[in-house]
């Protein structure tokens, strides 16, 4: 027969077994959390790596025009501003990406929440800053448009010219 210390040993085995199963179902159900959230700055980090690659091409693409319209201040001081603006954007975007590689998904949640809400409020000033910009982005495309065209133009009247002489 057993003893009331032998029913408190197997209730202390029973209980230590139940919070064993507590315990697989919390860090189970933690991964799986874990894992949602890593895929969704995973996505986040590759939006943000696609915009460092287009602010990369922006800057090339402006700063080639600043440097062939220096001598036109209407061309030139527009690309000037938007230049600074795509710089600031790059910084923005690098800041992220660095905010984001510093993220202890395992670590205390309020921090981990304070971080991610900073990066978020940082995005959003991102784009508010855009959005400030965007009647002088309207204005570029506007000048850039026509002076394209006329430029096209010319080199397709030099080419005409050209294949007329060769005649």
């Amino acid at each position: 027969m057993k003893t009331i210390d032998d029913l408190g040993d197997e209730l202390r085995q029973v209980a230590r077994r139940a919070d064993d199963a507590v315990r697989l179902d919390l860090s189970a159900l933690g991964a799986r959390r874990r894992k949602k959230t890593r895929s969704a700055l995973q996505r986040l980090r590759l939006a943000l790596t696609a915009e460092l690659v287009l602010d990369a091409a922006a800057l090339i693409a402006l700063g080639s025009f600043l440097a062939a319209h220096l001598t036109e201040p209407r061309f030139a001081l527009c690309a000037l501003v938007l230049h600074l603006v795509v710089i600031a954007q790059v910084i923005a975007v690098v800041r992220q990406l660095v905010g984001l590689r510093g993220l202890d998904l395992a670590g205390p949640v309020v921090p981990l929440q304070r971080r991610l809400e900073t990066l978020r409020a940082e995005r959003i000033r991102l784009t508010k800053a855009t959005l400030l910009v965007a009647p002088l982005l309207r204005r570029l495309a506007r000048d850039l448009a026509g002076h394209n065209l006329s430029a096209a133009q010319t080199f397709l009247d030099e080419l005409t010219e050209m294949e007329t002489a060769e005649r």
